[in-house]
């Protein structure tokens, strides 16, 4: 329960990157101080947060790589989905495939800890 507990953290972690990432492209195309102002305090959650997973990543002998791909994938994969669904961006299939490369990549980390 504990690990599971552990990835969903990080999970959770790579929502808020990928929350701050719309919200600065929001600002950039918008320019409201509103926008600017709940970014920067999601950024300085997010590194927060960050730090947080890494210290208990590494409290449970998982390498720094580990964690960063699970937030970096969860991240790109959120963004990836607000596109495609809220500013109807069209994937290639080398992009569809790179994301599921991605997804592959987060298993076999996972599964390597148990070979």
């Amino acid at each position: 329960m504990a690990q599971l507990r552990f990835w969903l953290v990080i999970s959770v972690e790579g929502l808020v990157g990928a929350l701050v990432d719309i919200l600065i492209y929001k600002w950039s195309k918008e320019s409201s101080a509103s926008m600017w102002v709940i970014a920067t305090v999601l950024i300085i959650a997010f590194i927060t947060g960050m730090g947080y997973s890494m210290r208990i990543g590494a409290a449970r002998g998982y390498p720094m790589t580990a964690v960063v791909l699970v937030v970096l994938a969860t991240n790109i994969s959120a963004v990836g989905l607000w596109d495609l669904l809220y500013e109807k961006t069209h994937f290639s299939s080398l992009q569809w495939l790179a994301a599921v490369l991605i997804t592959l990549g987060i298993f076999c980390f996972e599964l390597g800890r148990k070979v």
